[in-house]
C-alpha cells in the first residue's frame, strides 16, 4: 500500500494517541505543580510521615493519573 508524506493508514490513530497522551501529561503538570504550590503555601501537615503538600501534591495526582494511563492502556488493546 503506498504512503503519503503525512504517514500510513495506521497514522491517525497514532497521531490521536500521542495527543491524548500529551494532554493527560499537561493536565498532571498542571495539577501537580498547582497543587504543590497551592498546599505548600498552607499550614505544614504531615500524611503518614511525608509533608501533606508533597502527599496530597505530588502522590495523589501522580497516583490518579496512572490510574487514568492504565484505563486509557486497556482501553487500546
Amino acid at each position: 500500500m503506498p504512503t503519503s508524506e503525512t504517514g500510513g493508514p495506521d497514522s491517525r490513530p497514532a497521531r490521536r494517541e500521542a495527543l491524548e497522551a500529551g494532554l493527560l501529561w499537561a493536565l498532571a503538570l498542571v495539577t501537580t505543580v498547582g497543587l504543590s504550590s497551592w498546599l505548600g503555601s498552607a499550614d505544614p501537615a504531615s500524611v503518614g510521615g511525608v509533608p501533606g503538600w508533597a502527599g496530597y501534591g505530588v502522590f495523589g495526582p501522580w497516583l490518579l493519573f496512572f490510574l487514568l494511563h492504565l484505563r486509557f492502556c486497556r482501553r487500546r488493546s
